[in-house]
């Protein structure tokens, strides 16, 4: 398949996604976990879960087609030992958006880390999130 969309297309669905995490009452979070990401997204997981991060409100901002997370509050306490494998979102209401790619500077990742290894009871800290909305 291969698409080409209009810089316009590409900030509406990059808002799109805005506009749904930021949605509910509560902030939108994301939870990170161990494994792979899995094949059905949105399915139920037996992965370990590391540890949960809160999206501020905005959770993002658009430019030239790319969703540039804000700053994203650091998990104090995180639950388990393990490797970040991936994460997936929730708006403020608890309800799924989307399962993500983690990894660490240089990779093509949608949230960035210095380091994916966590340990219990330590902080889970995001250097940057983002999403590119691009041609397929």
């Amino acid at each position: 398949m291969s698409l080409s969309f209009s810089m316009s297309l590409r900030n509406t669905r990059a808002n799109a996604v805005i506009t749904t995490l930021d949605s509910g009452v509560e902030h939108g979070t994301a939870k990170f976990y161990t494994g792979a990401k899995p094949a059905i997204t949105g399915s139920a997981t037996s992965e370990t879960l590391l540890g949960t991060v809160t999206f501020s409100k905005p959770c993002a901002v658009v430019i030239d087609g790319v969703l540039v997370f804000d700053i994203i509050a650091n998990e104090p306490l995180a639950k388990a030992n393990g490797v970040i494998g991936w994460g997936r979102a929730f708006d403020g209401d608890g309800n799924f958006v989307m399962d993500f790619n983690c990894g660490t500077n240089g990779s093509n990742a949608v949230m960035i880390f210095n380091n994916l290894n966590v340990i219990a009871g330590g902080v889970i800290s995001i250097l940057h999130g983002s999403l590119t909305e691009g041609n397929l």
